[in-house]
């Protein structure tokens, strides 16, 4: 494969690259019909058959071109528009592999030109990259407003009637009608001129699926005998044995078509170089105490890191020292080997992971498939990768795209889990496992050790023989169990004998034996320990000291704190941040036997809702935190709260919080907003907007069809459903969707028009006609022009002229 040239290379350095896309990209991966091939049916379509057949015969001859051919059909216009729409109006999933090549142009510019008429890069355009229209003026501002734009510059299927197909048609599109203006950027411009005049001027061009009897040439003209020699470059990917010479423009060659996505691949990943993720990840917990006891599980993950192997899974119960034992290792490792760590949460998502990664969000995957885009992106981050909880996931898009590590031999990772997933045993090599098990004697004995150097009881002296012994006796190995052991044999009166050993067989979590030796810690302990560590457990994150000076528990003498930190061995604090928290397992627990606090929940609502970020994502997701604890508190502070988020969300025009070129923000904001009123049917709305801008379909259905569920009889929410199913490829539910709207409401005649669009997508033209006049019969002017259309397919042009007048 050739080298990329440099001003291309230079211009994906510097997001200074334009991918100007023509039909024989489109073609070749979609099946759809050549410019000839097109030309032939319009031809047919429009013409008796023998002047259609001689038309053909002389332009196969090369004594017409393609546009001279279309000519012949000028009158005859209205015929072509069905056949524009049933030809280039795609109906097609995001994850449809035909259009991978479609996901591969986005990854290599979001600065996008094309001159076809298909939906292609429509159907796989992020979220974030603005559409505009050639005769969409308003959109133009667009293209110089930001970073990101996708121009259809000859117009789009969806609206044959707007597309550019003959001659007077690409005059007026790219020059004006008086010469002398041709060469003056005026107030008048054209749109191809504000294209040219704004971002050619200082952009590297790169033509991708062109053949040059297209007519591209205007466009290059005009460059030339505006900008002369001080044009930026440009480029067209083209066959080596292709001859013909574009003017003004430079070649990079192919030798066969089926290379081409080799090379979209070799300007991906050059991309990816430029591209450096803000990879923020989450913070390892670090511990303020050596680990020891488990050197052969420590050697076995540093190794895994240092080696060229590329997934390792590490399991064990809650409370074996996974952590701890990741904290030794990373310590250990330089920084060049140091992963990106996550710590999933249930609410963790795809979406999640590319928020930390810095990243565009990627298209959906089909259900119960790996994400490959997803894929893609890890790999791109060229670090090692570490998940930890990976029981904690709930997202199933996720679930399946981390099931495929194994196989990916470019992304290093780690996953750490309390057990080894069932689905894992399906692969026959790939996955290097180490499951921790309770420590040997030895092994047991130093870790209590090391662990009672900690508690300010053992200060004055270890413990004794006989103490250890109760805690192999009672934990069997079990560090945490032999923790939670070393902090009762130093209350008084206590008798060992009360606590039932640990049942390494029936009890393979060992909840069963922690619950009972909270039990018992809780009724060893004082008033003020049991309350303090029932108020501490609500946080289930590490936190500063400092939030819990709320808590109702508090006091200032900190003796209960001190005896729940060193004596008990019940809270532990982070080295890095010195921030305090409990072991998953045993907070659960503390809740569990101690019940919820209410009290100490607006506490912690109270301490989320104080932080801030420079990241507004980030703030929602504090707040929605913050509404968790809350919304688990009294009713008065609940209440509160929701009255102090009606000036920044419940209460504020939807419209204020929608953010169209950022869908991940809308997402997150839409989704507190109905976390704060789970019956706001504006805000259910937005965010399967949101999710529909972002392409992920089904994430936009699930939560559209939950709110039509819960509303039933709300036409709005039906009507979203029912456009996102279409937009889905489902028409017949859409259909379903949009009938059961117009029932509710017979004269809407926004849903009127949309069920009329998806019957018309369906092939459904006689009812679509019913009910598109229906709502052109009550005024509405979309409905009209939709029914134009419609009736113009089916052959009746006089009604369709009469429509349209």
């Amino acid at each position: 494969m050739t080298n990329i040239p440099p001003p291309i290379l230079e211009a994906i350095r510097n997001n200074r690259l334009i991918l100007w896309v023509g039909a024989g990209f489109s073609q070749r991966r979609l099946g759809l019909p050549a410019w000839r091939g097109l030309v032939h049916e319009l031809l047919d379509t429009c013409l008796p058959p023998d002047d259609a057949s001689g038309i053909k015969t002389r332009l196969d001859a090369g004594q017409l071109t393609e546009v001279q051919a279309l000519e012949s059909i000028h009158d005859h216009a209205e015929k072509c528009f069905p056949v524009l729409f049933d030809q280039f109006h795609l109906s097609l999933d995001r994850a449809d592999e035909r259009l991978q090549d479609f996901h591969l142009l986005w990854n290599i510019s979001h600065k996008i030109v094309t001159t076809n008429y298909d939906t292609g890069l429509d159907l796989t355009r992020p979220g974030s990259v603005p559409k505009v229209v050639y005769d969409k003026k308003y959109q133009l501002k667009k293209l110089v407003a930001g970073q990101k734009f996708y121009f259809k510059l000859h117009g789009c299927a969806s609206e044959p009637e707007n597309c550019i197909l003959f001659e007077q048609q690409y005059q007026d599109l790219y020059r004006d009608t008086s010469a002398d203006k041709l060469d003056v950027l005026s107030d008048e411009d054209t749109p191809a001129k504000f294209l040219l005049k704004n971002l050619l001027t200082d952009h590297v061009v790169l033509f991708v699926g062109f053949g040059i009897e297209e007519r591209i040439d205007f466009v290059l003209e005009y460059i030339h005998r505006l900008l002369g020699d001080t044009a930026t470059a440009k480029y067209t990917l083209t066959h080596r044995n292709n001859t013909d010479n574009w003017p003004h423009t430079e070649k990079w060659t192919v030798d066969d078509w089926d290379q081409l996505p080799e090379f979209l691949q070799l300007l991906a990943e050059e991309k990816a170089k430029h591209t450096v993720p803000v990879v923020r990840g989450d913070t390892v917990m670090p511990f303020d105490r050596a680990y020891v006891g488990r050197e052969a599980d420590v050697h076995a993950v540093e190794n895994f890191f240092r080696s060229s192997d590329n997934f390792f899974f590490l399991s064990g119960a809650g409370g074996m020292g996974k952590s701890h034992l990741l904290d030794t290792v990373l310590r250990r490792l330089p920084a060049e080997q140091q992963p990106v760590y996550f710590r999933i949460e249930r609410h963790y998502t795809l979406l999640t992971i590319t928020q930390k990664l810095g990243i565009e969000p990627v298209p959906p995957a089909p259900a119960n498939q790996p994400n490959r885009h997803l894929l893609k992106a890890l790999e791109r981050v060229n670090r090692p990768l570490v998940f930890d909880d990976f029981y904690e996931i709930s997202d199933p898009a996720l679930y399946y795209t981390l099931l495929e590590l194994p196989k990916q031999t470019n992304i290093k990772s780690l996953i750490i889990s309390r057990s080894l997933d069932r689905n894992w045993a399906r692969f026959d090599s790939g996955v290097y496992h180490r499951e921790l098990r309770e420590l040997e004697r030895p092994d047991f004995d130093t870790c209590m050790r090391a662990m009672a150097e900690k508690m300010p009881a053992y200060a004055d002296k270890p413990p004794t023989p006989q103490q250890l012994d109760i805690c192999w006796e009672l934990g069997g190995g079990y560090p945490l169990g032999g923790l939670l052991l070393l902090g009762l044999l130093t209350e008084p009166d206590f008798d060992p004998g009360h606590i039932e050993k640990l049942d390494l067989a029936g009890d393979p979590s060992r909840s069963h034996f922690v619950n009972r030796l909270l039990d018992a810690i809780l009724k060893k302990g004082s008033e003020a320990e049991r309350n303090l560590a029932r108020e501490i457990a609500v946080f289930a994150e590490p936190v500063p000291e400092a939030a819990f000076a709320g808590l109702p528990a508090w006091n200032p003498d900190r003796i209960a704190f001190y005896s729940l930190w060193h004596r008990k061995g019940l809270i532990f604090r982070r080295q890095d941040d010195q921030y305090f928290g409990m072991h998953a397992l045993v907070r659960s627990l503390i809740l569990k036997q101690l019940g919820d606090a209410p009290e100490a929940r607006a506490c912690a609502g109270r301490y989320y809702e104080s932080l801030t970020s420079q990241l507004e994502v980030e703030q929602v997701v504090a707040l929605q935190k913050a509404w968790e604890h809350y919304n688990l508190s009294t009713d008065a502070e609940r209440d509160a709260f929701s009255r102090r988020m009606e000036g920044i969300y419940t209460g504020v025009n939807v419209v204020q919080l929608r953010d169209e070129q950022d869908s991940a923000l809308a997402i997150e904001r839409f989704s507190f907003r109905l976390q704060l009123n789970p019956d706001d049917a504006s805000a259910a709305n937005e965010l399967g907007m949101a999710y529909r801008r972002q392409g992920n379909y089904d994430k936009a259905i699930e939560v559209l069809q939950k709110a039509a569920d819960a509303q039933p009889d709300n036409v709005i929410v039906l009507n979203e459903l029912g456009i996102t199913l279409r937009e889905a490829g489902q028409r017949d539910k859409a259909i379903e969707v949009l009938q059961k709207a117009t029932a509710a409401q017979p004269d809407n005649v926004i849903v009127l028009n949309e069920l009329g669009i998806t019957l018309r997508e369906s092939r459904q033209r006689d009812k679509a006609i019913e009910v598109l006049q229906k709502a052109a019969d009550l005024g509405n002017m979309h409905a009209m022009n939709e029914l134009g259309i419609t009736l113009r397919e089916t052959g009746q042009r006089d009604k369709a002229i009469e429509v349209l007048q």
